[in-house]
């Protein structure tokens, strides 16, 4: 098609509804967003087209009627669109059986969680929906959502709360249990899920909580593909090439990279076929991509915005954030890592690096930025603290940590307002408004124990660091400030 449709035009295409057969769902998912779309669901269905056995997906997502509505009108059939600078892959994925909207359905989706028919349940839901305290390192008794799940469990409003309440269900009654799958960027997720459940089952059964502890499996799990938020655009431009108005379609990179801990107690997909990874413990594969990929897409994300770009291709298309990057690959991050089996760490930088270079890819760096109080412990925080520990320069990664206090104050460096997307939103206005200085703000961000650690908090090296970088960054801007340091780094 060459012509280029306006939105009434768009919704006239016919929607990619195939005929596809009846899939046995197998597998309840928590968190039915792009990222699951582009990834667990599309690579269930690379095993699906692969295996005599298939395994289908219900779908579940717990407040938003958004993707349910895109998907509704197409027997939740959408395409996966991998792009990159030279080649282009469609594949419409066919694995979703079912998608409900969890506070609308309560009842349907207790109800499925207690059928054994469903082996595995698996959650994207983003580190904050997991209302874990990385500080006390247990699940967060004082989020009103876990109050009110645990007042009233028949009718849950977390993803915690029906896990609990769908493995209480078939404790009662002497069902298998069924399996755990953390998709989310937390290092040990598998340990973190397993943490918040057993909480949770604890207040109200300590007896349940011991079979929980017995008899269910929570395997880690690592997860990679860079998957932007789809634009109006790309919906359009896949309008005009494939003649299919898609509202679910998927824009990702054509790489991707799942590592999961073999710890299942019954049947599984055989993951094996799409090129997934098992292995027996997961941990340094997620250290490696956490630091290296997460930790560098924050410091792009915070330094990048207050440069003034909008895509992560942009920011590593400037040469200075690119050596910038580089450096923090090389002299900061991993020499905190030990290398994966079968991995080479200055080699899986060197394609990261490849990877954000991507144009196809458009990444935006306001939509990285969002919920840096929940990102920054794992991805940046802990490799400082590595740092510290070993007396060795964390200068790069404080101006990085710098620009996120800086982004949270919700103005830029050119006093634009920034719309500001974290939980902790409300505390960063309070902090700014009654904070006289600059300084003091710093200093009243480094205090909250939600985003750092006891050590770093009382860390007088650390918190010196921070405040010179967040100087430098207000007085010389983001680019400059990265010039700068360079400078000073190499002397």
């Amino acid at each position: 098609m060459s012509m280029i449709l306006n939105e009434a035009e768009l919704k006239k295409l016919p929607r990619p509804i195939r005929k596809k057969p009846k899939i046995t769902p197998k597998i309840m998912h928590f968190g039915p967003g792009a990222f699951f779309r582009s990834f667990v669901a599309s690579l269930i269905d690379d095993v699906n087209r692969r295996d005599v056995k298939k395994w289908g997906i219900i779908a579940v997502s717990l407040n938003s009627e958004d993707t349910f509505n895109k998907l509704a009108g197409q027997d939740f059939v959408f395409n996966s669109w991998s792009l990159s600078s030279t080649k282009k892959r469609v594949q419409q994925v066919s694995s979703i059986s079912d998608l409900h909207v969890a506070k609308k359905d309560v009842q349907f989706v207790l109800d499925a969680l207690s059928d054994e028919q469903i082996e595995i349940v698996s959650l994207t839901i983003t580190e904050k929906g997991y209302y874990y305290n990385s500080d006390k390192k247990e699940l967060d008794f004082r989020n009103q959502n876990i109050i009110d799940d645990l007042e009233n469990p028949e009718n849950p409003k977390t993803a915690v709360g029906f896990l609990v309440a769908g493995l209480r269900s078939r404790y009662l009654n002497r069902k298998a249990p069924f399996t755990i799958l953390s998709c989310d960027n937390l290092p040990n997720n598998g340990a973190v899920i397993k943490k918040v459940v057993l909480d949770f089952a604890q207040k109200l059964d300590a007896n349940f909580a011991k079979w929980i502890s017995k008899n269910v499996y929570f395997p880690s799990s690592m997860v990679d593909r860079i998957t932007p938020a789809t634009a109006s655009q790309d919906i359009i431009n896949f309008a005009n090439e494939f003649g299919f108005y898609d509202p679910a379609l998927v824009i990702h990179e054509e790489f991707f990279q799942w590592v999961i801990e073999d710890k299942f107690p019954s049947e599984r997909p055989q993951f094996e076929l799409a090129g997934i990874q098992m292995v027996k413990n997961v941990e340094l594969h997620e250290k490696m991509k956490l630091r290296c990929l997460n930790g560098t897409h924050s410091a792009l994300a915070y330094l990048g915005y207050l440069a003034g770009f909008n895509t992560i291709a942009e920011c590593v298309s400037d040469k200075k954030i690119a050596n910038y990057i580089l450096y923090l690959w090389e002299k900061e991050i991993i020499p905190t890592l030990e290398a994966p089996e079968g991995e080479d760490l200055n080699d899986y930088c060197n394609e990261l690096l490849g990877r954000y270079q991507n144009p196809a890819i458009e990444h935006r760096t306001w939509q990285i930025a969002m919920d840096g109080s929940q990102k920054l412990p794992q991805r940046i925080l802990e490799t400082v603290d590595d740092l510290l520990k070993h007396r060795r320069s964390f200068q790069g990664l404080a101006l990085a940590i710098a620009a996120w206090i800086k982004y949270a104050t919700g103005v830029d460096l050119n006093g634009a307002t920034i719309d500001v997307r974290d939980p902790l939103a409300n505390d960063f206005a309070i902090i700014a408004k009654k904070s006289k200085t600059s300084e003091h703000y710093v200093d009243s961000i480094l205090d909250l124990s939600k985003v750092f650690p006891e050590n770093l908090r009382k860390s007088s090296i650390f918190r010196e660091a921070i405040q010179n970088s967040h100087k430098l960054l207000e007085q010389y801007g983001s680019l400059d400030s990265i010039k700068k340091l360079m400078v000073a780094l190499e002397k």
